[in-house]
C-alpha cells in the first residue's frame, strides 16, 4: 500500500519535468558565447537529459503503482 503514493508522486514529477522543460533546455546567455553548432548541441543534450530523467521517473512510478 505504501508504494502507490510514491508511484503517483513519481509520475506527477515526471509530468512536471516535461511541462517545465523549455525553461531548462535552452542555454542561458550568461553561460558563455556559443556558435550555432554548440548552441544547438547544448539544447539537444539538455532535452535528452530531461526526457531520460522523466522517463525513468515515470517507469519507476508505474512499476511502484502497480506493484502488489
Amino acid at each position: 500500500m505504501k508504494n502507490k503514493p510514491v508511484g503517483i508522486f513519481l509520475i506527477i514529477v515526471s509530468v512536471l519535468i516535461l511541462l517545465f522543460s523549455p525553461s531548462f533546455v535552452f542555454p542561458q546567455l550568461g553561460e558563455g558565447s556559443y556558435d550555432h553548432g554548440e548552441y544547438y548541441l547544448k539544447i539537444i543534450v539538455n532535452f535528452t537529459r530531461l526526457v531520460l530523467i522523466s522517463s525513468i521517473f515515470s517507469i519507476v512510478g508505474i512499476k511502484l503503482y502497480f506493484k502488489k
